[in-house]
């Protein structure tokens, strides 16, 4: 374990061959739970406003929007998270 990352705040990392990871949830979050953090990427941007207020009700919500449009906008990851759930949605229909 390198210590340079191990007693970090936040997301537990990795370094694996000199390079820092870290490890992400499901893409699609249980039936019984709400989406959050990298599976909102996947939501409509009104569903995915809606809950990033719900749980920082505290927060300005038009912040918030403007945060949520430049992720979407400048993420590259963003485009990858919505086409790998389109991937994900085809497999589902075709079984």
């Amino acid at each position: 374990m390198d210590n340079q990352v191990a007693h970090g705040r936040g997301q537990t990392s990795f370094v694996i061959h000199g390079e820092l990871h870290h490890r992400i949830g499901a893409l699609v979050p249980n039936e019984e739970q709400e989406a959050s953090y990298a599976q909102l990427y996947i939501y409509n941007p009104g569903a995915s406003l809606n809950t990033h207020h719900k749980r920082n009700p505290y927060l300005n919500r038009d912040v918030l929007k403007v945060i949520q449009d430049t992720l979407v906008r400048c993420n590259p990851f963003s485009e990858f998270y919505h086409h790998a759930y389109e991937i994900l949605e085809d497999a589902v229909g075709d079984n």
